[in-house]
């Protein structure tokens, strides 16, 4: 257990360093509703569907979505309870839930959608994580992942390194480990990767149920 606390202290650290609210660190200019990265999750998930947002932190996806006027049914969880606090404040009515990501109680397909983004490159236990996104997801298993403007220009190069040196920023597997370990679901995947938006390059995956 011992490693696992230090791997989230130094997740917290990052997160509070530079995203309380990760859009700002996104486009410096706080939430950006024309972001290339937000109008593909927009574009891609239809009116009324019921989505799970594992690691939602504050909440910033159901802000998107609530702006873009999607009818649907969200839910977010994430194992930082502050996070979770502030999420219930901001959006009164809104569903929120203190869960860790790898061991969940939703039952099997009960979310048409399940999405997680900027997160999983720094969980240690990822094919848990993955595997309870895939149980929970009817429909789909969408994760994005983010290489930050301070680091190198394309993922290739970027996850060689086990540790960034500009930030408490762990990564615990490579690209290799992560599209293997996908492969043996058998679901079709989509690997799409974003031009360039603001400072940052974003890579979606979109596991594919039905």
């Amino acid at each position: 257990n011992g490693e696992i606390v230090t791997n989230q202290q130094l997740i917290l650290g990052w997160i509070d360093d530079i995203h309380i609210d990760i859009y700002k660190a996104c486009t410096g200019k706080g939430l950006n509703f024309n972001s290339k990265f937000r109008q593909w999750f927009l574009n891609n998930i239809p009116d009324n569907a019921s989505v799970l947002d594992v690691g939602c932190a504050t909440g910033i996806s159901l802000e998107f979505f609530q702006k873009a006027k999607k009818l649907i049914f969200y839910k977010g969880v994430d194992f930082v309870a502050r996070y979770i606090e502030r999420a219930k404040k901001k959006f009164k009515n809104g569903n929120f839930e203190v869960a860790d990501g790898t061991n969940l109680s939703e039952k099997d397909e009960s979310f048409d959608f399940v999405i997680c983004n900027y997160l999983l490159d720094q969980v240690p236990d990822y094919r848990s994580f993955i595997k309870e996104g895939l149980r929970i997801a009817k429909k789909q298993y969408i994760f994005s992942l983010f290489i930050p403007p301070w680091e190198k220009e394309t993922f290739d190069e970027c996850w060689n390194h086990s540790k960034y040196p500009s930030r408490s920023y762990v990564v615990h597997w490579n690209k290799q480990q992560l599209e293997d370990f996908l492969k043996s679901f058998n679901y079709p995947i989509e690997i799409i990767n974003l031009p360039q938006d603001h400072s940052f390059k974003w890579t979606i995956y979109r596991i594919i149920k039905s």
